[in-house]
């Protein structure tokens, strides 16, 4: 599992303060979130969450994580999208060759409908 999916996960826990609200959300057992929170914790060496049968709470470390996990998914999220809409419309440069003759006749033409596509 990446580190973006196992940063989300920690954040859904976090925010729902339960391992059973947060795994239903994302359609898996509470146990596989609770090992993925620990292959996080794992990865990064540091205790994350203080876990006992009535509660989830944040270790001091677990609270600076947070606020950097928060930080890093959005990011990540803005720049996935950023990305996305820039594939999804034309750009860079059109060259186009046609012999001196008939440039008068379609040039405007040929101008017109590539300003047109170039909207979408």
């Amino acid at each position: 599992m990446n580190q973006v999916s196992l940063c989300n996960e920690f954040l859904l826990v976090v925010a729902n303060r339960s391992f059973s609200k947060a795994a239903k959300q994302l359609n898996i057992r509470p146990s596989l979130l609770s090992k993925h929170i620990s292959q996080l914790e794992i990865s990064v060496n540091v205790k994350l969450l203080n876990r006992n049968l009535k509660k989830i709470t944040l270790t001091e470390a677990g609270e600076f994580f947070f606020v950097q996990a928060t930080q890093f998914v959005s990011t990540w999220e803005t720049t996935i999208n950023q990305l996305h809409s820039e594939t999804k419309s034309p750009h860079g440069r059109l060259r186009i060759g046609i012999p001196e003759f008939l440039q008068e006749l379609y040039q405007q033409e040929l101008l017109s409908s590539y300003q047109y596509l170039s909207k979408y």
